[in-house]
């Protein structure tokens, strides 16, 4: 954790993360993806337009 309660992700496996644009958390998966590459973590974002 950083300070005021954030959570760190260095070192975590890498990621695959599916974002369909009719998806309730797209905008979430979209931005848990940026942190992760954020903190170093290797990801792979497929965006799926139209889904």
């Amino acid at each position: 954790m950083r300070a005021g309660g954030v959570p760190n992700y260095r070192g975590v496996a890498l990621a695959w993360i599916a974002a369909a644009d009719h998806d309730s958390l797209f905008d979430e998966d979209i931005a848990y993806a940026h942190k992760l590459e954020t903190d170093g973590v290797p990801v792979t974002l497929m965006r799926y337009e139209g889904m």
